[in-house]
This record gives structure tokens, sequence and C-alpha cells, in this order.
């Protein structure tokens, strides 16, 4: 082969790829189809001037198209094309774009969100305090107005959009006005407490969603991501190549249509980033961006959204071997298989990161450190044993102990030859553990 890992930076976006064949060119033909075959519900219409809709972007995993407008995704250009349409003066449209989780500026909180995916719950915080402030201007403007909202996302964002669809029929659309908004320590909100009657009661608010290759890894997964209710319409399109073993499909929605025809998966040729986008060669990305386009006009009499120009050079429509990116990566269960991983599983579980559980964080040494960091980050209990190194310094720890308990043995030297680790002991059903490594 003329092409290996070592040469990997010659390729246009750093991995191999291969054509995608006449077939699966077909496929796409066949999901566009399938797409104009689906009814979907009219969210907002110019017959009736009181109908609003809100479009609530949330990027996927390291994805800030403000931070990497190279890189941008499908989720990305949605937003940028609902905010030409808002200044444009389509005044019954409105949305707001949330970045990846992994995309904050420090490189130790980045890796580690990016790993865990702990910082979805800030981010849907955020979302919704959007969202019902938008809610409030548009009761305001006409106090008749009927609002609704699609929630759209790529990766780990699709399923925090689905996570947003809950959270949304659960609490209504509260007033903003005199909202207690709790904050973390880089500003990020942690709760929002309100202190008027809500603006919409709950499970009152029509809502669809458009989904792009949903994968929850990590904390997420402890969530429950069922779509509630009051979701009256929905669109997944399901990456057929994806291999990476820490990439499962989550099948929120289920492959086909649902026997209501209320929900749609689209399983289309491509691996993850083929689906979600930021990939240069991009000819199924595109395909994919604006087969969500069309669903999301879809629920307007009037679309709002332009679909993008698709490029017919066999050299941009490719399926990339996404498990390239990362050394680490494996495609054990793919192989094993001879498919991609599904995961039916939405209920979640007990506890979550995003849950307050009760776990003590412990390590040795450098790992030590490390425990003080990820315990002030989470606000977890900790305990140290001979805590050693300055990372915490960088962070507004002390070093040997703030808020920890702190063991510390007489006349110990630490040494690099030590064994260091963390692990997060808790009660039953607590997130496994951590190993931290120096």
């Amino acid at each position: 082969m003329a092409n290996d890992r070592d040469t990997a930076k010659t390729w246009a976006d750093g991995v191999e790829t291969y054509p995608a064949t006449a077939q699966d060119l077909a496929a796409y033909q066949q999901s566009r189809h399938a797409l104009a075959q689906f009814q979907a519900p009219l969210l907002v219409s110019q017959h009736n001037p009181h109908t609003r809709l809100f479009v609530a972007s949330f990027d996927g995993t390291g994805n800030d198209k403000h931070k990497d407008p190279e890189h941008i995704t499908n989720i990305g250009i949605l937003d940028d094309q609902v905010q030409t349409a808002v200044r444009h003066n389509v005044k019954n449209i409105s949305g707001y774009y949330v970045p990846g989780v992994g995309t904050q500026d420090s490189a130790f909180t980045r890796n580690l969100d990016g790993a865990v995916g702990y910082s979805y719950g800030p981010r849907m915080e955020e979302m919704y305090l959007k969202f019902i402030t938008q809610a409030k201007e548009w009761q305001k403007q006409d106090p008749k107005a009927e609002i609704s909202i699609v929630s759209t996302g790529f990766s780990r964002g699709a399923v925090t959009a689905a996570m947003f669809a809950r959270m949304v029929h659960e609490r209504g659309i509260q007033n903003p006005v005199g909202m207690q908004i709790d904050q973390g320590p880089n500003g990020e909100i942690l709760k929002l407490t309100p202190t008027h009657p809500p603006l919409v009661p709950p499970g009152r608010t029509a809502q669809a969603v458009g989904l792009l290759d949903p994968v929850a890894t990590g904390d997420m997964n402890l969530r429950d991501s069922r779509l509630p209710p009051s979701v009256v319409s929905g669109l997944q399109i399901t990456a057929r190549d994806e291999r990476r073993d820490t990439f499962p499909a989550k099948d929120i929605i289920d492959p086909g249509r649902t026997q209501d025809g209320r929900l749609l998966n689209l399983v289309n040729p491509g691996a993850h980033s083929d689906i979600g986008g930021s990939y240069r060669l991009d000819g199924l990305s595109v395909r994919n961006g604006n087969l969500l386009t069309d669903y999301v006009n879809t629920l307007s009499d009037k679309p709002f959204l332009q679909p993008r120009a698709v490029s017919t050079a066999p050299e941009m429509n490719v399926i990339h071997h996404s498990e390239q990116h990362q050394s680490f990566y494996t495609t054990v269960m793919a192989i094993t298989l001879g498919n991609r991983v599904h995961v039916k599983d939405l209920a979640g579980k007990a506890v979550s990161l995003n849950r307050n559980p009760k776990v003590t964080v412990t390590g040795h040494s450098l790992g030590g450190d490390l425990a003080q960091v990820s315990a002030h980050h989470f606000s977890l209990k900790r305990q140290t044993f001979n805590a050693y190194g300055p990372m915490s310094l960088d962070r507004h720890i002390r070093e040997g102990g703030h808020e920890v308990i702190n063991y510390v043995m007489a006349g110990y030297a630490a040494s690099t030859a030590s064994r260091y680790y963390v692990q997060i002991k808790g009660s039953a059903g607590s997130p496994g553990s951590i190993l931290f490594c120096s």
C-alpha cells in the first residue's frame, strides 16, 4: 500500500478514504425519496401569524464553529442559516447554537470533557435559558404566540438534543423573569430556579428533533434519552460505515419509519463525520446536511434554509476510515459482528456526574494531584496520599490539600518510580473508576 498512517498528514482529512460506490450514492437517492414521503407537521405557518419556531443546535464533541470554522459541521451550518434568516427579517424563526463538549480553552478541561463528556448538563441549561428568553420576547410581542421547538445535534450533541427535548417536556417553558441562576467557576450554568409560574405548562410545547449520528460515549449514557410524547416528529440519520468501538450508534429512533409515522431513521453510507460534517472531502456530508435542511424546512410552509450544492466529483464522494484518527481506536466489535454496534438502551442509569453522586476521589502521589483537580472540577469529596505535583496550582488548588483529606507518610519522598493511580469509589451504581497514570 502506497499510503500508511505515517503519511496521514498528506491526506485531505488525515485518514485514508475509499470511494463511495454507485450503490452508495443510490442509497442517498432512496433516503431523499423516503424523506419526501415522510409527513412532518407544520409547526410554523404563514397562514397562522401566531406560530413561532425555535431551532436549538447542539454540536458534536470538539466541534465549535466559532473556534474552528474550517471544520464546521452540518449543525454549525444549519445555525448559520437560521441566523441569516433572522437577519433577513424572518420574524417567526429564531435559534441558538451551543458548541460541543470538549471545546473549552483549558487543555486539561477540554481533554477531560472530550473523554467523559460531562459538560452536556450546563450546555443544556444554557440552551434552555436562551429558549425561554426568546419565548418570553415572542409572548411580549404576541400574547397568543404558539411556540414550538426543533432540537438538532450531531454525535454527542444529537444525544444532548434528545435529552433537551425531555427537559423542555418536563419543565415546559419557564418564565425567565427573576430566574435564579447558579453558575460554576467558569460561568457555566449549573442550575436554573424559576420564581414565577411557567409561560407554558410542562408537556404542552410541540417539539421535533433532527439527529445526526447520535453517539453517547461517557457520562451521558447514564441519562434518559428517550423522546418524550411532546416530540411530534423526528429524523435521525445514522452512519452505516462507522466502525470505532467507542462510537456505537445510539438508536434514539429505530432504523426505518415508526408504525405511527411520527419518526424516521435513515441509515446512510459513510462514517461518523460523513454524516455530521467537518471533513474537507464532504460530498457525503453535504448530502446528509441537505437531508437535515429539507426536514427542518418541512416544519414550515415557507422554507427558510437553503440546501447546498452537491459535488459530483468522485474524489469528493468518499467514505473515511475514521478509526485512523487516533492510534487507540479499536474496531473489534465491528469486525466480530460484521457491522456497527447499535445501542437500544435509552433509559439511562440512576447515577451520573450531572446528578451529584456521593463519590470520593482518591489518588497517590501525582495521581493524588490529579485526584484534587478532578474532585475540585466535579465538586466531589477527595482523599489523597502523598499528593505531589504542580498541576493543582494551575487550577488554583493548593498542593497538599484544599478541602481535601491528605495523608502524608512521615519521611516519605515522592518518587517518579512509584505507581500512581486515581480511583473513584462510591455507592452501588456509581460510575466505575478512572485510572490516571504518570
